[in-house]
């Protein structure tokens, strides 16, 4: 078996064993029901799989096109530019999807509870027993928790841009609320780092560029957003040294 399915499977073994110790099933009060309203919950519980994933594809599918076209339009290049790197897609895919999978577990238990009516508790109550674990309790921390974290990411990625014209750059870094522009007569240093230390302290080989402004601002090729090719960054370090009047320097890195 791959390693990769193997851990994602003890991944998700483990996920549910956290998720029946954190939120047991028993903690739901009890519910009463008939026969006729067993059943018909039942029949509610296993359309649930599909329902639920229908709801969360369309509503990932949309976010994930909002927030695409939103970036797209607020960090259009002017005509002439030189480099343009944004967020790349599969960002917003995966934001896209977390959201979405948040919005439609929302508005699929809120139609549930028109639906339902007085008999949702009682729905709430077989799922969770049949589940293992109170999926309502569950679904509220995930939103509690995940829900900030996807909205922060959106507002982050939403401006993460570099625009680079014949007149200088705009640079809006992933974790800033604010753009910086400045002209080629700021740079005062472009480096090609030879070297990259993860963050076990383990060092590779990985070449990377680093632009260093008048004011002390630095950013480096791998701050940049998008999926852009080592030759596009190189294209990049070359034009912007070529008018700052600047060489290229070579750093060995850590």
């Amino acid at each position: 078996m791959d390693l990769r399915y193997a851990l994602t499977t003890v991944l998700i073994v483990g996920l549910f064993a956290i998720a029946q110790r954190a939120f047991p099933a028993g903690s739901m009060p009890p519910a009463p029901l008939s026969a006729a309203d067993e059943q018909r919950l039942r029949r509610w519980v296993r359309l649930e799989g599909p329902l639920s994933l229908l709801c969360a594809g369309v509503f990932g599918y949309g976010l994930y096109i909002a927030c695409r076209f939103s970036a797209e339009q607020l960090n259009a290049p002017p005509p002439g530019a030189v480099f343009h790197a944004a967020t790349s897609p599969d960002a917003w895919k995966v934001l896209g999807g977390l959201g979405g999978a948040l919005i439609g577990a929302g508005v699929y238990y809120a139609f549930l509870s028109r639906v339902l009516g007085p008999l949702f508790p009682g729905y709430l109550a077989l799922k969770g027993r049949q589940a293992g674990f109170d999926t309502w309790r569950l679904l509220r921390w995930l939103t509690l928790l995940v829900g900030p974290a996807v909205g922060l990411g959106i507002i982050l990625l939403m401006g993460h841009t570099l625009i680079v014209t014949d007149r200088g750059l705009l640079y809006d870094a992933f974790w800033s609320l604010r753009s910086r522009t400045y002209d080629f007569t700021a740079v005062t240093e472009v480096a090609n780092v030879l070297k990259v230390k993860a963050p076990n302290g383990d060092v590779f080989d990985r070449p990377y560029y680093v632009f260093t402004f008048h004011d002390g601002y630095r950013f480096s090729t791998r701050d940049l957003p998008g999926d852009g090719t080592p030759v596009e960054r190189r294209r990049l370090a070359e034009f912007v040294a070529m008018k700052a009047g600047r060489e290229i320097v070579t750093r060995p890195g850590p």
